[in-house]
């Protein structure tokens, strides 16, 4: 396990600020705003969080897959996708922006739509933000692809917390939008020169999407099986304190997921590269690290968490959030199946296998919004988890199931 050491930890502390920032801005807003205004900001950033999730994982996980398999033309990659991802990123914003109306109208309240409008100028500089991620984890360069993550990660929790003291829900989401600009400032040192030297025709442009692709609409789905509860609770029960609560929960569930991200960056060019380099005893060694320190992670975080609800969930947003308790028993469960079933598809996707994931969410996530339609009038709260955890475990097992017999079964 020695290879994940060094890269492990840099994207660890990356990734430990992300968490440790994102919790504070939780913590705070759930304090100040209350249940009610929070759960309204717990449902837009769950949506803008789905729809960056077509910008941020297609086209630089496909760029990081690109450059760790060809160096030596890394400027002209890079060129490529800028063009790619800024004219991905303008279509989805206009059209997240233009489709407010009606997304609103989707979860049974009309108020929404101010904030959904405002919220689409986030993904031009986020896109790009993402991509310079995927840039720097193909090449390895751990430890700038941290420090990017982290001035991203403090600037937003500066700003949000900031301007919502302002001007409330739209503050929280101005801090979204700025952050990345700041980010891309700081750290984003563009060869400008070397870039505009620099032919992109040599770029199998068509490589890159048919792998992107597969990855974007795997990331789709895979959050909406995570985050369909959620949309769901507020198009159903219509109650923003009890989105509120249930925000509350989510958040501190998904700490494994969290933690567990560190992980998954770094396996991803390992694998690639453990697999380009056709030594299959090492491939098999490296995905089975992989997952061992995957479920130990897990394990340690989640089982606290599930035993000691109660007093997690009060002592970071006050005892009126008492009611998302057992709620986030439930909820840590599932996110511990949903956060193993990311580094398998990490797994496959660097395997060559992009498809398979995108396949296995895909076939989970209709049963996942009927379990929730279905569950949710008859248990509240607890219904949605619940549905969260079933599907998770599902789509968790099916990968898994994938990975080992790619590794174990297929031929050299």
């Amino acid at each position: 396990m020695k290879y994940f050491a060094r890269p492990l930890l840099y994207i660890a502390i990356g990734n430990g600020v992300f968490a440790l920032s994102g919790y504070a801005i939780h913590f705070f807003l759930g304090r100040y705003l209350g249940p009610s205004l929070y759960g309204v900001y717990g449902v837009i950033i769950a949506l803008m969080t789905t729809v960056n999730i077509i910008l941020t994982t297609g086209i630089p996980n496909a760029l990081s897959k690109y450059v760790t398999e060809n160096p030596g033309i890394k400027w002209m990659a890079l060129k490529r996708a800028i063009i790619l991802q800024l004219s991905f990123s303008l279509a989805v914003g206009l059209i997240y922006f233009f489709c407010a109306d009606l997304i609103a109208l989707a979860l049974n309240d009309h108020t929404l739509a101010k904030y959904i409008r405002l919220s689409a100028l986030i993904f031009p500089a986020y896109s790009l933000y993402s991509l310079f991620s995927g840039f720097y984890n193909g090449l390895h360069l751990f430890d700038r692809q941290s420090y990017l993550l982290s001035v991203y990660s403090l600037s937003k929790a500066l700003l949000v917390i900031v301007l919502v003291m302002l001007i409330k829900v739209y503050g929280a989401i101005m801090g979204f939008i700025i952050a990345p600009i700041v980010a891309l400032l700081f750290v984003a040192r563009i060869k400008t020169v070397d870039m505009a030297k620099t032919s992109i025709k040599s770029v199998d442009t068509e490589k890159i999407l048919k792998f992107a692709i597969p990855m974007t609409i795997f990331s789709v789905v895979s959050m909406l099986i995570i985050s369909i509860d959620l949309f769901m609770i507020k198009a159903l029960l219509g109650q923003d304190r009890l989105v509120g609560f249930y925000t509350a929960a989510s958040v501190i569930s998904k700490t494994p997921n969290v933690i567990l991200s560190a992980l998954t960056i770094v396996s991803f060019p390992i694998v690639v590269h453990a697999n380009r380099k056709g030594n299959r005893l090492g491939l098999k060694k490296t995905i089975k690290d992989s997952i061992i320190l995957s479920t130990i992670c897990i394990l340690v975080v989640s089982l606290p968490i599930f035993i000691f609800s109660g007093q997690i969930i009060t002592a970071s947003y006050s005892s009126l959030y008492q009611e998302a308790a057992p709620i986030l028993a439930i909820l840590t469960v599932g996110v511990g199946f949903f956060s193993l079933f990311e580094v398998l598809s990490a797994i496959l996707n660097a395997l060559g296998h992009p498809k398979t994931p995108m396949y296995i969410g895909l076939f989970a996530l209709l049963p996942a919004i009927l379990l929730n339609y279905f569950l949710i009038p008859k248990f509240s709260l607890s219904g949605a988890a619940l549905s969260t955890a079933i599907s998770s475990f599902v789509v968790m097992a099916m990968a898994l199931y994938k990975v080992l017999k790619l590794t174990y079964t297929q031929k050299p």
